[in-house]
């Protein structure tokens, strides 16, 4: 399942939506569109929204259809570096692949704070 699939069922299952989560987090609901298209929301807003929702960030990311098939289909319209990372990150578990963003984030957010 995807990030929006599995907060839209988090949602669901406490009575709520999306977008009423973010207006009362005081969040544009505008992150819904960027989200449900499949971009993911930075650390501090997955803490946020996990906290709101009394669930863990992991719950965002669980993967009813993680398997060794989607570890063989790397796009080919990546560069070889990219297709090694798709590779890695496919391999690790759910728990290391949360990991991962997590550093990719704070990698992110100190390379913009050089700029």
């Amino acid at each position: 399942m995807t990030f929006s699939e599995n907060l839209n069922r988090i949602c669901q299952e406490q009575g709520t939506t999306v977008s009423a989560i973010l207006k009362r987090m005081g969040v544009s609901t505008s992150k819904v569109t960027l989200w449900n298209n499949g971009s993911l929301p930075k650390q501090e807003m997955l803490i946020r929204l996990a906290n709101e929702l009394r669930c863990s960030v992991m719950d965002f990311f669980q993967d009813e259809e993680h398997d060794e098939s989607s570890m063989s289909r790397p796009s080919a319209m990546l560069s070889e570096d990219e297709r090694e990372i798709v590779i890695f990150f496919r391999k690790l578990s759910l728990r290391e692949q949360h990991i991962f963003m997590a550093r990719m984030y704070d990698y992110e957010s100190n390379m913009l704070k050089k700029e």
